[in-house]
């Protein structure tokens, strides 16, 4: 069973999109201890089940791209309790800063590097992940970014 079978996906017929497993570590980036709210850091690669489970602030997630929207899907058998109720307990999904998503999984999806930018996103709930969509930045369009 593939993921979008797992996860039951909507994809438009003749709709091109991309998409990579990656996991998440919530929290700020700005704090070496990724603290607060949002998206700390991201790497190309599922944590199995058992690990992501005992760490708080971790998930595994599948991004999906269609033209400029990304949407979010993440794992809830890859969290514990804690995280699903500090991260996912409320109605919104918290940036508290932009994020840039690293390399090699943007290159995965885009071109470009692409930039998940600071808001409060909504979440919708399944049975088996919770989902947000972003409307994601190109990079090459926003020179103002002296983190990258």
């Amino acid at each position: 069973m593939n993921s979008q079978q797992k996860l039951k996906f909507q994809i438009p017929k003749r709709k091109k999109q991309t998409q990579v497993e990656v996991s998440i570590r919530f929290g700020n980036p700005k704090y070496e201890d990724c603290r607060n709210f949002g998206i700390c850091k991201m790497s190309a690669s599922h944590l199995p089940k058992f690990i992501s489970r005992q760490k708080r602030q971790c998930a595994n997630a599948t991004l999906i791209l269609y033209r400029n929207l990304l949407k979010i899907y993440f794992d809830k058998s890859s969290m514990n309790e804690q995280t699903k109720s500090i991260y996912f307990g409320k109605k919104y999904f918290v940036m508290e800063i932009e994020k840039l998503i690293p390399k090699t999984i943007s290159q995965a999806l885009h071109p470009t590097e692409l930039l998940i930018p600071k808001n409060d996103y909504l979440i919708e709930e399944e049975q088996a992940y919770y989902m947000i969509s972003v409307c994601v930045a190109n990079i090459d369009i926003l020179p103002h970014l002296e983190n990258r």
